[in-house]
């Protein structure tokens, strides 16, 4: 899923569990990416809830494609980094 596809607000299918559905209801939440998102730590640097798991190593060309928004590829050298803010790229 691209930048502008969540600017554009595009979902992602998803089968999600009773005690999700139950918390993206009460949470008032109608996709699933805001839901996710909503459960990562705010950005030190703008505060967005927008923070991607930065997962380290070599992606399949297919695993990085179809890789969830709220995931984030940091490539062959693992760093300290766990969290990348999607908005404005800082990474802690």
């Amino acid at each position: 899923m691209s930048e502008d596809d969540l600017r554009a607000g595009r979902d992602v299918p998803a089968l999600i569990c009773a005690a999700c559905a139950t918390a993206m209801a009460e949470g008032g939440f109608t996709s699933v990416v805001d839901f996710v998102f909503s459960t990562r730590p705010a950005c030190p640097v703008c505060s967005a809830h927008r923070a991607s798991q930065i997962g380290y190593g070599l992606p399949t060309r297919d695993s990085f494609v179809n890789m969830p928004p709220w995931q984030h590829s940091g490539g062959c050298c693992v760093g300290p980094e766990q969290w990348r803010c999607r908005e404005c790229g800082h990474e802690w």
